[in-house]
């Protein structure tokens, strides 16, 4: 029988589920389209790299993890870039959130200037 190896599978599944979520984000209006390709493309190149190394035999020599320690550091490089776009993320919403503040603010003052 095959051994598949499970990391793979779920680097990509992490990989089509974070590429969705991006997709996500871009529709609600929070990322720009530089965001939407920058992000989606670390996403594709995970799941591109996934599906690589299960399919080609000389790259999945070089790929696979062979200890605890490898899947250790596998699993905290995909939690860096998770967390990385996290916080991206939560500061396009606060950018947007304290641009919405600025113009209320400003225009109040203005108004207040005018009647006064």
């Amino acid at each position: 029988m095959n051994n598949i190896n499970p990391l793979p599978l779920m680097g990509a599944l992490i990989g089509l589920i974070a590429l969705y979520y991006t997709h996500v984000q871009y529709k609600r209006k929070i990322f720009h389209k530089n965001e939407l390709l920058g992000w989606g493309s670390v996403w594709a190149a995970l799941v591109g790299i996934s599906f690589i190394s299960m399919f080609v035999i000389p790259l999945k020599q070089t790929i696979y993890i062979y200890s605890l320690l490898d899947l250790v550091v596998f699993l905290s490089i995909i939690g860096v870039y998770i967390l990385l776009f996290t916080i991206h993320r939560r500061q396009n919403i606060i950018d947007e959130r304290t641009k919405k503040l600025i113009r209320e603010v400003t225009y109040k003052k203005a108004d207040a200037e005018r009647e006064g």
